[in-house]
């Protein structure tokens, strides 16, 4: 992943369970930035022993890398932490991906998008 504005290799990682706190260590051995965020803080300890940097909240994550991988338990968690109005989450494309039924992805896309496009943010 490298980019012309000087985002090389930086990605931020929101949800530290299993999933996200693996992929966040994978990343970080492979020499990308990575930025963490968790509600539980103490999840974001050890990353942060392996070089990971830890926002303080999740529209610090958001804004620290132009790649931002969710992985929370389900859309409740992500639209709570991904609404416009918590997390200053700006003019950004927004993929859902779902390892789960697709349609409440895409109706989480929708929602978050057409509430971004009323405050002329997207």
């Amino acid at each position: 992943m490298t980019q012309s504005n000087g985002n090389s290799k930086k990605v931020t990682v929101i949800g530290l369970g299993l999933m996200g706190a693996t992929l966040a260590r994978v990343l970080v051995r492979q020499g990308y930035q990575v930025t963490v965020w968790n509600r539980t803080i103490e999840k974001a300890e050890p990353l942060a022993r392996e070089g990971a940097s830890v926002a303080s909240s999740a529209a610090e994550a958001i804004g620290a890398s132009p790649l931002v991988v969710v992985c929370v338990y389900d859309y409740k968690a992500a639209n709570e932490i991904l609404s416009v109005e918590r997390s200053g989450f700006r003019t950004r494309r927004k993929n859902y991906h779902s390892t789960d039924d697709r349609q409440p992805a895409r109706s989480a896309g929708e929602r978050n998008l057409g509430a971004a496009a009323r405050r002329g943010l997207y």
